[in-house]
């Protein structure tokens, strides 16, 4: 259910068991209810679970962008959504260092969001190099909003 927008016929799902199991094994992919024998990890999941202990910086080097970008399928696009939102919160309010904040916006994610590249300048001390590159940016932003 995760993984189309509407029910799958059961040959589909089958299908689509069948080639899981080729790549886990018969000993990782059972049948009768389709399941994983094993816990699964993932680095979304160690991305969140830094998060929720506050390593914001730990969990920037952890992401590594948004997931699976190319999916349409309704589960990943939630945990895509999720996941970037969780991240970019986390940052707007807790970054204690503007280099994290200044990592993150860098991001293919981050490079038109606003609100990142305005608490990116704040952060910045007048005379940084930094903020004319960040302020430059900022203008560009809000000239192709306009």
């Amino acid at each position: 259910m995760e993984l189309h927008e509407r029910e799958s016929a059961l040959v589909t799902i089958r299908a689509e068991m069948s080639r899981l199991r080729r790549l886990l094994g018969d000993d990782l992919l059972t049948s009768r209810p389709y399941r994983l024998t094993v816990p699964v990890d993932t680095d979304v999941a160690e991305v969140r679970r830094q998060l929720d202990r506050g390593a914001h910086r730990l969990a920037l080097d952890l992401y590594q962008g948004v997931v699976l970008p190319h999916s349409q399928a309704p589960g990943v696009v939630a945990i895509r959504a999720e996941t970037r939102q969780r991240l970019r919160t986390a940052l707007l309010r807790h970054a204690t260092h503007r280099d994290v904040l200044l990592r993150y916006a860098e991001l293919p994610d981050a490079e038109t969001d606003v609100e990142i590249w305005r608490a990116c300048l704040a952060a910045l001390p007048a005379g940084s190099p930094r903020r004319t590159r960040v302020a430059a940016h900022l203008r560009r932003l809000d000239a192709d909003l306009a």
